[in-house]
């Protein structure tokens, strides 16, 4: 017997479940101008987009349908399109970087001593609208000046930096004084120039520049989207991204895209690829032979067809006809975000397309939808004055529960879910309280996609080795698997489909018949 004690135990709970974002989706598109490649960032909004990467032209679809797509709910990782002479190498871009200062006097002291410089960030043809200019400052004060930087065909983007005074004789890593530019212009980097071995005070001369020679270079071709993993081009731009649900080429529907396109994202296993064919496919049976051409057989892949007539911002609002795959992926990702990627994005309740005057190609009759069906084409259609996304069905050729994108839309939610949880254990002994600390974990977060407003989920069986005290109640692993640090488990699910038939008994009874009340 000891002395009586209190005693404190620390039982650390807290640990929780991350769900996997929702609502992102990565795409590869041709912009007006902003960044080649994929520079990490979520673009959330269209005015958002439009400073980087330009607004919409009317010589290129993409940036429109990146416009529908974020007003229709989703989040983007943008993906710019060019074209690499040798495509492993990203530095093989064709595109070419404009210059201010073909003559060497810019931002120099009487034209021989150079300040400071101002290099375009990216490459691109519309930077050659921007023209910069020194001027007198605005406070009046001889040794300052304004730098002004105008778009020529964009004012909204014009930026005046006033009352800019470099401080004494600086050196580059002394230098400050632009640090306004280096925060918040959206075309140049500034670089600083060592300028202690002059006299002060040191102020550039007044004049105007104009950026010459920027290119986009040759078109994209399919390599281009298709790219390559040692250089990070075309779909290889995202390997360094698992947070988005979709990844699609927004404005290339040719075949050898979508079957790189279906590989890639087979391979991952991790997002669904969302492939269009073009408008100009306009048939039944065309679109049937365009989809059988790709030999796709994955659960990875989703197809899709219709088109849409919109109003046309760069064309005064006059109809326009527009693929549908913006509004597509932007439908989605409002209903993952907002139910889950285990409910079905298509029909009349989370399928809607909103904004848009008809369909290209429609195919509202049931022999038809039926027949797009069997070649696993989800259609854009309207019916009753509606628009909406008709099908919800994978590229899988075999049928079963993962022919519908809900069912492998869990599955990729549930691996990223639990797989930060799951990784948490490994190097933890491997022993039987470990087992089932692990089943506490995740049981939570299973309970809650069983019924209730998940609905994800009839139920499920999590078999591993969790209620084992000895190595007499192992069921699913044994002493020698264990001792070599494998732990195995079986995760049993029934998962709850999306409603695609319905059928309904209308019944002419006799006149003698009785209905009873509880029928």
């Amino acid at each position: 017997m000891n002395s009586a004690k209190l005693i404190f135990n620390e039982i650390d709970q807290s640990f929780f479940i991350d769900s996997a974002q929702q609502g992102l989706a990565a795409v590869l598109v041709r912009t007006k101008r902003g960044p080649f490649g994929h520079d990490g960032e979520i673009i959330s909004s269209w005015p958002d987009f439009e400073s980087k990467y330009g607004g919409e032209v009317s010589t290129l679809d993409g940036p429109s349908l990146v416009q529908r797509a974020l007003s229709a709910g989703a989040k983007l990782r943008i993906g710019k399109i060019g074209h690499y002479t040798t495509i492993s190498s990203a530095a093989s871009l064709d595109a070419v970087k404009g210059t201010l200062d073909e003559g060497g006097s810019a931002f120099a002291v009487d034209g021989a001593d150079e300040v400071f410089d101002l290099i375009l960030k990216h490459p691109g043809a519309d930077y050659n609208n921007l023209v910069v200019q020194i001027t007198a400052a605005s406070n009046g004060d001889a040794d300052s000046f304004d730098l002004l930087i105008t778009h020529l065909l964009e004012a909204k983007y014009n930026k005046r930096y006033q009352n800019i005074k470099v401080p004494g004789i600086p050196t580059v890593e002394e230098s400050t004084y632009l640090k306004a530019v280096e925060e918040q212009d959206l075309f140049f980097n500034v670089v600083y120039k060592d300028l202690s071995a002059l006299s002060g005070p040191i102020r550039p001369t007044n004049g105007t520049w104009s950026v010459q020679d920027g290119s986009d270079g040759t078109t994209p071709i399919d390599a281009d989207y298709s790219g390559n993993s040692a250089g990070k081009t075309g779909w290889f731009m995202f390997d360094d991204f698992n947070d988005f649900n979709v990844i699609s080429a927004l404005d290339n529907y040719n075949s050898a895209v979508m079957v790189s396109g279906g590989a890639y994202s087979k391979a991952r296993e991790d997002h669904f690829n969302f492939h269009y064919f073009a408008d100009s496919v306009n048939t039944t049976t065309a679109l049937g032979s365009a989809r059988v051409a790709t030999n796709i057989d994955s659960r990875y892949s989703v197809f899709f067809a219709g088109g849409l007539k919109v109003s046309h911002p760069t064309l005064n609002g006059q109809l326009k006809d527009l693929p549908a795959i913006g509004d597509i992926i932007g439908t989605a990702m409002k209903s993952n975000t907002a139910f889950g990627p285990w409910w079905s994005f298509a029909g009349l309740q989370r399928g809607v397309i909103n904004n848009a005057r008809g369909v290209i190609n429609n195919f509202p009759t049931t022999a038809k939808l039926d027949e797009l069906a069997q070649k696993q084409i989800n259609a854009v259609i309207q019916t009753g004055g509606r628009i909406y996304i008709k099908g919800n069905f994978t590229a899988q050729l075999a049928t079963s529960r993962k022919s519908f994108v809900s069912v492998v839309g869990l599955f990729i939610y549930l691996k990223k879910s639990l797989a930060p949880s799951l990784e948490r254990y490994l190097e933890q002994p491997n022993d039987f309280k470990t087992f089932r600390e692990i089943y506490n974990e995740v049981q939570p977060f299973l309970d809650g996609l069983v019924g209730g407003d998940a609905r994800a989920l009839n139920d499920y069986e999590w078999k591993g080795d969790q209620f084992a005290n000895q190595d007499s109640d192992l069921k699913v692993n044994n002493r020698p698997d264990l001792d070599q640090g494998k732990y195995k488990v079986q995760l049993w699910l029934k998962e709850t489909v999306s409603m695609q038939e319905f059928t309904m008994d209308i019944i002419s009874a006799g006149s003698t018949v009785e209905f009873s009340a509880d029928i």
